[in-house]
């Protein structure tokens, strides 16, 4: 049929199509169905809507133009989306080019990126190493990780024997090797310390420089300085036990 005055409404009555036609109009229940006999939301694409959905699109269904909606649960695959105020998805949106934030930041003279390329979040297994030595067991060690873009930030628990350790400290496994920039530093801190001893007040502070996966354990000497160097303010077998346990919070880039 053809419908020649745009004014008018086309009235189809209890429905047009037979089941299994292309399009199926329910003009009672106002509900229209593309490739399914049976519509259940206003526009139904390609299987059944939930209820009280406006548009379902089921499969490899593709939008192209401006998608206005109040509600939208599913998945989204797309080369570029746009929104005007806030967008609420109830199940993963896949963003494997990463977020741009270039449309609402402050461009300030030192930005490199907008780009939020990736989030990571789990579980590491950290060890202890003595510079030289051997014989130390570590008995308790969990470590978890969240990495929002380049950023690591670590938490590690960690128990352990000093056996016939000796020289400094360390705590090995890193889930990522520290950034390969001479200008960028690990940095980190004990919240916790039991069998220690001889650091002369002072918490355990961690650090280390580019390309590695350890972490290497200092203290503030009795000389009074911030220095944090090899020379004096290391954390070494002379300040450890037979029973160790630690916990440490670091961050560093990757």
């Amino acid at each position: 049929m053809a419908i020649t005055n745009a004014s008018r409404l086309a009235n189809f009555g209890s429905g047009i199509g037979t089941q299994g036609a292309i399009i199926q109009v329910d003009n009672a229940g106002q509900e229209v169905g593309i490739g399914t006999t049976n519509p259940n939301a206003t526009l139904t694409v390609g299987n059944i809507g939930a209820s009280g959905t406006s548009i379902y699109v089921h499969g490899d269904g593709r939008i192209t133009g401006v998608l206005t909606a109040t509600t939208f649960s599913g998945a989204i695959n797309a080369s570029g989306i746009s929104t005007v105020g806030v967008l609420t998805a109830y199940s993963a949106i896949s963003a494997d080019g990463g977020i741009d934030f270039s449309g609402a930041q402050t461009n300030l003279a030192g930005m490199t990126s907008e780009l939020l390329d990736g989030y990571e979040e789990g579980t590491f297994t950290p060890g202890i190493s003595y510079a030289s030595g051997s014989g130390w067991s570590v008995t308790e060690q969990v470590g978890t990780y969240i990495k929002i873009g380049n950023q690591v930030r670590c938490i590690t628990l960690l128990s352990w024997d000093e056996g016939s350790g000796s020289g400094g400290v360390s705590i090995t496994g890193l889930p990522f090797s520290i950034k390969n920039d001479s200008s960028v530093r690990l940095g980190g801190y004990a919240i916790y310390l039991d069998g220690f001893s001889g650091l002369s007040g002072s918490n355990i502070f961690l650090y280390n420089t580019q390309s590695y996966s350890t972490a290497l354990m200092f203290y503030v000497s009795n000389t009074n300085d911030s220095e944090l160097a090899a020379t004096g303010s290391d954390v070494t077998h002379a300040n450890t036990s037979s029973s160790n346990t630690a916990r440490f919070v670091m961050t560093y880039p990757t």
